[in-house]
């Protein structure tokens, strides 16, 4: 690897001086360096994620810093080594008193790719192109305090209904999202060895399964017209207000995202994170 990005949550506590260290590591080691956002005037920058054409980014912040880099990098198959500085870090591999080692492991090439399933979500009517989600799609009410008419349903090679109701909204995960909002909403968590589509409705007038679809159904999603209107919500970060009964469609998306990796085992890893939490 030859070039290097580096998107810095400025705001943490401690992000910037971890970043200025990385700097002078990757200068050492011979890496062109493009960071986000500008905060160090002697260092090459973007004004936007979008902009980093690198061979790997490096992340400094929380997960939601995690899943905005990948939201958003051009090349959705650049690896992300992520540097934790949350209050979950489920994402990272790294913390402010390893990040050291770790990194020095990936400049020697001691590193693997692991490739995370992601949602492809596509609305009725729309030509524009959603990027891939990890974590979860969120189709909730618009309007906080009131209540949305759920649809659900499978459409293969025509569209079978599942189930409506009342209820806040649905989350739509994916295994690595089972243990972020899914899991806060009562969700199961997924080995994230497994792939599959998990359902979880939120806050339902009528109790509604949870459940764990094979990774090859398409779900669509839509709101009947006599509650609030709906708002579709990707990993927290992409608003988009949806009309009543526009279909909106999830299924699993072709291009996966890439970790950068130390872990031999790193699915087992985030099972004990996840548990100690």
């Amino acid at each position: 690897m030859k070039s290097a990005g580096i998107v810095v949550a400025r705001k943490v506590e401690g992000a910037i001086k971890i970043a200025s260290h990385i700097i002078k590591l990757l200068n050492e080691n011979g890496l062109d360096i493009l960071l986000y956002p500008p905060i160090f005037d002697n260092v090459p920058t973007v004004d936007r994620i979008e902009a980093l054409n690198v061979d790997f980014v490096i992340s400094i912040g929380g997960d939601g810093t995690v899943l905005r880099t990948l939201l958003f990098l051009p090349n959705k198959n650049i690896p992300v080594l992520g540097i934790g500085m949350g209050e979950r870090n489920f994402l990272s591999i790294a913390d402010p008193s390893n990040y050291p080692a770790i990194l020095e492991k990936v400049l020697q090439g001691n590193y693997k790719i692991c490739e995370e399933m992601r949602l492809e979500v596509e609305i009725e009517g729309e030509k524009q192109n959603y990027p891939p989600v990890l974590n979860e799609v969120l189709f909730a009410s618009r309007i906080t305090g009131k209540t949305c008419e759920i649809h659900v349903g499978i459409t293969d090679k025509e569209e079978r209904h599942l189930w409506h109701c009342k209820a806040d909204g649905i989350i739509v995960s994916t295994p690595i999202g089972s243990t972020a909002y899914a899991y806060a909403a009562g969700g199961p968590v997924i080995d994230t060895e497994l792939e599959g589509l998990l359902i979880v409705p939120l806050v339902p007038v009528y109790r509604r399964p949870v459940m764990v679809l094979n990774p090859n159904r398409k779900i669509v999603l839509w709101a009947g017209t006599t509650r609030s209107p709906p708002l579709l919500v990707l990993d927290g970060q992409i608003r988009v207000e949806v009309d009543y009964l526009q279909r909106v469609y999830i299924k699993k998306s072709q291009t996966p995202a890439r970790f950068i990796v130390v872990d031999d085992d790193i699915s087992l890893s985030r099972l004990i994170k996840i548990s100690r939490q």
